[in-house]
């Protein structure tokens, strides 16, 4: 009898200590960088921050990356097929106000603007991608908290497998504890 609450309480813990595990690897897990197979790119998103945080953190990912750099208008329909909803890219007039420059230095050519802009209303500097669907740009405040697109040439290391793994393991050893508890019954 004292044996059997001996190990209802161990198991009661163990159960609890993985259910802590589980929700703080849940909560760390995020998507994966994805490749562009029409130029080799890699892609990520950064934030939501504003825009000037959003290309810091960019910036942070790989040597080289930079809020997002279209192109043309096949890097265009992926990035607007790839990720929904606003995200920050890295056009800007923050420098000179009606002269956009690519944070990545690459010279300016192909645009996506919606129609009406950019309209500077509201001193707005930086670009969205996807406003109000569809893949069109839009100028906007910087201070606005949106994500933003990350883009850099090479993959920063090999991508991280999934915390459902570390998730599978722990249950397994559950699993193999309560039959084990079964059997000794």
């Amino acid at each position: 009898m004292f044996r059997d609450q001996c190990e209802d309480q161990i198991m009661s813990k163990f159960l609890s200590v993985m259910t802590l595990v589980a929700a703080t690897l849940a909560g760390a897990a995020h998507a994966a960088p994805i490749m562009n197979p029409g130029n080799g790119h890699w892609y990520d998103v950064v934030g939501p921050a504003d825009w000037v945080t959003a290309e810091a953190a960019a910036q942070a990912i790989a040597p080289g990356a930079h809020l997002a750099t279209v192109n043309d208008a096949a890097e265009q329909a992926w990035l607007a097929a790839n990720f929904s909803g606003r995200h920050w890219i890295g056009y800007n007039d923050i420098a000179v106000e009606g002269t956009f420059v690519w944070t990545s230095g690459e010279t300016p050519g192909f645009t996506a603007w919606c129609a009406g802009e950019p309209n500077n209303a509201g001193n707005e500097d930086g670009t969205v991608l996807n406003w109000g669907g569809g893949g069109c740009w839009n100028d906007w405040n910087v201070a606005n908290v949106i994500p933003g697109i990350a883009e850099w040439v090479r993959a920063p290391g090999p991508v991280p497998a999934p915390a459902a793994l570390g998730l599978l393991g722990f249950g397994l050893a559950g699993l193999g504890m309560a039959m084990r508890r079964r059997m000794t019954r």
